[in-house]
């Protein structure tokens, strides 16, 4: 027998891992979300994410409001004015899935529900998305560098002031679209049907294969030792 050969995944550069992750989440936003809505409210659902986010956004890059100050680095590829083009598809396919999970969460699964609960079903999924941010942003900010903040903050370096601004941004989504839904839910969506409790078991599935995902990414590769954006020592930190 010959000598064992090991194999080793090639570790793929920020940017180019946050496109290939983004581009699976965005089909699987734009596959799934068909099953229950129509083009015209899958469009509304991309429009809303899109300009909210990119207001927000721009707004803190420029003034420090709602996430407080901070910039992309060159790492997050090409933007839109201060904001990467990879950050609209995070908001809109995660934002999807959590808003799926939300859904869930409320019992507003079938049409005919649409028009209750629209507010208390958005806070529950900005909680959801932003519980997907709260265990992402300290590895981009730190580890992979993808952004900077002026005033770093407890949580890894990462200001409180961010966290607080996503649930803002995420409330003022969800409650938008689920509001213009809502109104729509008026006319013949009632009597629409949609699949069964597999289709939304799905959401709450890839939320947790993403969250998975990024456990298995901290368990491998070399260690490091690093210092945080707040000048704390960090050890043996796994990239």
């Amino acid at each position: 027998m010959g000598p064992k050969t090991t194999w080793r995944l090639p570790v793929l550069d920020p940017f180019t891992r946050i496109l290939l992750e983004q581009s699976l989440l965005t089909a699987f936003f734009l596959i799934h979300a068909l099953g229950q809505w129509r083009g015209r409210e899958l469009a509304a659902f991309a429009l809303v994410c899109f300009v909210i986010s990119n207001l927000f956004e721009n707004l803190s890059v420029m003034y420090g409001f709602p996430f407080g100050g901070f910039h992309h680095s060159e790492a997050t590829g090409p933007r839109l004015f201060n904001i990467p083009l990879l950050a609209t598809p995070t908001y809109m396919a995660m934002g999807y899935i959590s808003w799926s999970v939300a859904q869930v969460l409320v019992g507003r699964t079938q049409p005919a529900r649409w028009r209750n609960r629209v507010w208390s079903a958005a806070i529950i999924a900005a909680f959801v998305f932003t519980m997907w941010d709260f265990s992402n942003d300290a590895v981009f900010h730190t580890i992979n560098k993808a952004f900077f903040y002026d005033h770093p903050g407890p949580w890894f370096g990462v200001p409180v002031s961010n966290f607080a601004g996503w649930l803002l941004t995420t409330v003022l989504i969800y409650g938008a679209f689920g509001a213009w839904l809502a109104h729509e839910a008026k006319r013949e969506l009632p009597n629409r049907s949609l699949p069964g409790r597999v289709y939304w078991q799905q959401g709450i599935a890839m939320y947790a294969l993403v969250a998975l995902g990024g456990i298995f990414r901290n368990l491998t590769g070399p260690a490091m030792d690093i210092t945080l954006p707040n000048d704390v020592a960090q050890n043996d930190v796994e990239i």
